[in-house]
């Protein structure tokens, strides 16, 4: 069976929306100042949001000494980049929730935790800033998940027929929905309004830096044992395996997904 691509592009766009509050935060930190009161005015206007990434930064996640009691006291201490980087983690948790049962949605979110991880780790060598490569990173897998959110069962059974078959998940992605999760993925960005830059993660052979640096932290998760294809167990006999793949349960647990 093969879903036409007007209906396959239609079911994307009737996705739970992405959290307006974090694309608007997102936007935000592309200006040169950022003032933290209209950023914790913009979040404080979710009240759900706001006390979710209130208990997200309390949490062992990002490793405060001290509590943050309100929005605009997280923002004093973890920066204007921390909290938008973990109001898109909660945006993206969220969205998963329909499927959070499915092994896969485990997998690919695992997957897309690790990624950001790794580029936060790496970002330094690519002359880019540790929060948007945590933030780039996260999102670089969103085509992928939207696709799975859309399209549970077929989504599955593509990953089943690609890692049986040794086919490109793309390949049969374009057969089936008419398009892959890179080209969804850009749909979304312009669909969420989320950051512009985020294109040139989802353009094949683009050369920036930001680009280089999400291409080898995505090959990084899958090495560490975080890929989609296919199961793997992650080797903690490698210290920096083990240090993401404990980051990563950080984060499930703390989102409950």
């Amino acid at each position: 069976m093969v879903t036409h691509p007007s209906s396959a592009r239609l079911a994307l766009r009737n996705l739970p929306a992405f959290s307006p509050v974090a694309s608007k935060l997102m936007t935000m930190l592309r200006r040169e100042q950022v003032n933290f009161k209209d950023a914790s005015e913009l979040i404080k206007s979710d009240a759900g949001m706001s006390a979710e990434l209130l208990r997200l930064a309390n949490s062992p996640i990002t490793g405060i000494r001290f509590p943050s009691t309100s929005v605009l006291h997280a923002l004093s201490i973890l920066g204007v980049k921390r909290v938008a980087s973990l109001t898109a983690t909660l945006s993206i948790g969220k969205m998963l929730r329909p499927v959070s049962k499915l092994p896969l949605m485990r997998r690919c979110w695992r997957h897309n935790l690790a990624t950001a991880l790794i580029a936060r780790v790496k970002s330094a060598e690519y002359d880019v800033d540790s929060e948007d490569g945590y933030m780039f990173g996260l999102l670089a897998g969103i085509g992928t998940l939207a696709l799975l959110v859309s399209e549970p069962a077929a989504y599955c059974q593509l990953v089943r027929q690609a890692t049986e078959e040794d086919i490109p998940l793309e390949t049969l992605e374009a057969q089936f929905f008419g398009f892959d999760n890179r080209e969804a993925g850009a749909q979304l960005v312009s669909d969420w309004h989320l950051p512009p830059d985020l294109l040139k993660v989802f353009s094949p052979g683009n050369d920036s830096n930001l680009a280089h640096l999400i291409l080898r932290a995505d090959f990084e998760a899958a090495r560490m044992g975080f890929g989609v294809i296919g199961v793997h167990m992650v080797d903690t006999t490698d210290p920096k395996a083990f240090d993401i793949a404990e980051r990563v349960n950080w984060v499930e647990q703390e989102l409950g997904i």
